[in-house]
This record gives C-alpha cells, sequence and structure tokens, in this order.
C-alpha cells in the first residue's frame, strides 16, 4: 500500500511539474547532467527549436543552444545557476536567434538534471533596434537644426558687413576719403573672406560625408607645410604667441600638402579662440616609431572631461570661457578629423585639469601606393 501511495504521489509530482513546464512562456530544456543529453522539452522550447519533440530529446544540450561553448561547459554544483545572459539559439533549420539563457541543477529521483530555460529576444532586439534608428533621426534632426541655426548666424554677419559697406561707398550725398574707401574696401574683403572660409568648410564637411575627400599626394616635409601656410598663422596668432618646436631630421612625407596644413590652420584657430591673448600656441612634432606626431597645445582653459569624445563631431562646440560666446560653424574639427583619417592617421584631444588642451594627430611615414603597388608585382 505504501508503494502504491508513493508511485501515485510521484506520479502527481511528474504531473504537477508537466504542467508547469508547460505553462512556462520561456523554452526548457531538461539535460541529463551526466550524458548532457535532453530528456524533455516544453512546448515553447519544442515552438523555438522548429522541430518535434521526438527530434529534440536525445540530442546533446549544446545542439540548440550556444553550440559554439560546447567544450567550455562547466560542471554545476547543485543549486548552482550559471551563464544567465544573452546567448545564440540556432534553430533546426540552422536560423539564429538571440535568447536570454539560464542553467539550474535539480535533483529528481536521486539523479542530477540541467534545467535549461530560454527566452526569445528576437522581438526586443528588433524592438531596441528601432529606438536606435529613432534616436538617430533624432540627433540627425538635431544637428540639422544646429547647422541652420550655425550657419545663418555665420552667414549673417559678413553679409550684413558687406552690404552696410558697400552701401555706404555708393552713397551719392557723401564725399569719402581715399583711406576711408580703403578701410570699407578692406573690410569687405575681409568679410569675403570669411565667407568663402564657411562655404569651403561645408563643402569639405560634405565631401568627407561621401568619403569623397581627393588627396593630391606628394612627397614634402613639415618644414614645407609651415612654410605654405606661414602667413595664415601669422594672422591668426597676432594677438598670441607663437612657437614651432621640430627636431632636426624629420623624414618627408607622402601627403596632401593643402589639406595638412589646414588641418594646423583649424587647430591654431580653435586654439586662439579658447586662449587668452598674449599667452603661447605651440605647434610640435616628433617621430615616434613609423609615424610622426604632430601636436598643437595652447595656454587655455582646458576641455572637461565630458566634452573630449566630443570636440571632433560636427557642429559641436564648447563655450569659450575668454571669448564668451561660441563662435564658428563647429566644423573645423570635424574637418580636422576626416582629412587626417583619410591620410591612415589618427588625431585626439587630451586635457588634463589647470593645462590648456593639447591637440594631436599622427601620419604615418610609409611608402607612396605606386611603390607599394610594384614591391607586390601591381
Amino acid at each position: 500500500t505504501e508503494r502504491k501511495q508513493a508511485a501515485e504521489a510521484l506520479k502527481e509530482s511528474e504531473e504537477y511539474l508537466g504542467s508547469i513546464l508547460n505553462s512556462i512562456q520561456a523554452g526548457v530544456t531538461i539535460v541529463d547532467a551526466e550524458t548532457r543529453t535532453i530528456i524533455g522539452a516544453n512546448p515553447y522550447a519544442v515552438n523555438i527549436i522548429g522541430a518535434p519533440i521526438e527530434e529534440i530529446i536525445g540530442q546533446k544540450c549544446h545542439r540548440f543552444v550556444c553550440p559554439a561553448d560546447a567544450e567550455k561547459c562547466p560542471i554545476l554544483d547543485l543549486g548552482q545557476s550559471v551563464d544567465n545572459s544573452e546567448r545564440e539559439l540556432i534553430d533546426i533549420n540552422g536560423k539564429s536567434i538571440p535568447v536570454l539563457k539560464t542553467v539550474t541543477t535539480i535533483i529528481m529521483g536521486g539523479r542530477k538534471y540541467l534545467l535549461e530555460s530560454f527566452v526569445d529576444l528576437t522581438e526586443r532586439k528588433e524592438m531596441e533596434q528601432k529606438a536606435r534608428e529613432v534616436e538617430t533621426l533624432r540627433e540627425l534632426d538635431r544637428l540639422r537644426s544646429g547647422l541652420l541655426s550655425n550657419v545663418s548666424h555665420e552667414l549673417r554677419t559678413p553679409l550684413t558687413s558687406i552690404k552696410g559697406f558697400a552701401s555706404t561707398l555708393l552713397r551719392a550725398d557723401v564725399e569719402w576719403s581715399e583711406e576711408e574707401q580703403r578701410d570699407f574696401l578692406m573690410t569687405i574683403d575681409r568679410e569675403a573672406d570669411r565667407l568663402t572660409s564657411l562655404i569651403n568648410d561645408l563643402l569639405d564637411m560634405s565631401r568627407v560625408d561621401a568619403e569623397g575627400l581627393k588627396l593630391d599626394k606628394q612627397d614634402c616635409t613639415i618644414t614645407e607645410v609651415l612654410d605654405s601656410i606661414g602667413d595664415a598663422l601669422a594672422h591668426l596668432t597676432e594677438n598670441h604667441q607663437l612657437q614651432i618646436q621640430l627636431p632636426p631630421e624629420l623624414p618627408a612625407l607622402f601627403i596632401d600638402q593643402r589639406r595638412i596644413g589646414q588641418v594646423l590652420i583649424n587647430l591654431v584657430e580653435n586654439a586662439t579662440k579658447y586662449s587668452k591673448q598674449g599667452t603661447e600656441i605651440t605647434i610640435g612634432a616628433q617621430l615616434k616609431g613609423d609615424e610622426i606626431h604632430f601636436s598643437v597645445t595652447d595656454r587655455g582653459e582646458g576641455i572637461a572631461h565630458e566634452s573630449l569624445e566630443r570636440v571632433f563631431d560636427r557642429f559641436y562646440q564648447a563655450e569659450s570661457i575668454v571669448t564668451g560666446r561660441k563662435s564658428g560653424t563647429g566644423l573645423g574639427l570635424s574637418i580636422c578629423r576626416g582629412i587626417v583619417e583619410s591620410h591612415g592617421g589618427e588625431i585626439r584631444a587630451e586635457s588634463k585639469p589647470g593645462e590648456g588642451p593639447r591637440f594631436t594627430f599622427s601620419l604615418p611615414v610609409g611608402k607612396r601606393e605606386e611603390e607599394i603597388g610594384q614591391d607586390s608585382g601591381h
């Protein structure tokens, strides 16, 4: 009688356990801990795997869930849970399905089993992807608004000056002296240069976006690059002290001289915006392995840690403590990154509390593309 009652109790327990497993909205497989073979699976698991229960039972536990980890399957102690993380399930047709998997050990009838449960994350992943796409669209919209705002402001200022001084010169009721006329024309010329610079920035940024930044590479030295932009640097730093520190006998580079000059001009111009008048701005270079590392350092206010990763983003502008306002379109540093990376180099910003920022970019010292092709038999 006791044996019969125990058998009935065991049967009821198994039926109860079976009803629980069948109602769980997660895939569950029961695995023999010794042989690592599947001895049971609930309907949810059967549905995800996409095979009849007869084809699932008897398979190794890693046949479907994270098969790449079959050799790393640990031996679990009783009650220990492991692998509670996102993994990969391969269904009967070879399709990869993201799942959240958990493994727990249980004892049934004096024998150890592994209870593997997994939840299909496909829908959640799709929702996360849509959320990322929405956030990307919002960011694009924000950048577009920033572009319109910045460009409108930057265009309006020189255009207002050009229009104002041109209208003044054309007034018939006033006779301007030769010196006054020259001052007006110089202002018009300077503001026209600002417009040209703005338009060139926009064109360069569009070329970088389209990966169509064409480079006119030639052999040249760093000294030749600096000589070609000497007048521009002198004009930019007329209220600062420009220092150039170059070691002797640096190797020549195969670069687009005008573009690398543009990078240095943009970095120096950025330094003048965020450092006080009369302070030093230093351009340096040194050979490190098979690269030349350029640097532009100023004695300004420094860059907040949270802004270091963003300074090369297009349209991003930190407000200057020195000038009290944001200046420019916020494209200069982004264009620098595009030019440097198109040469196979890297650019970054560093800043320590209480010290001015240091912008560095590297250019590889290597062979010309033609020479590489000849060496490889092309």
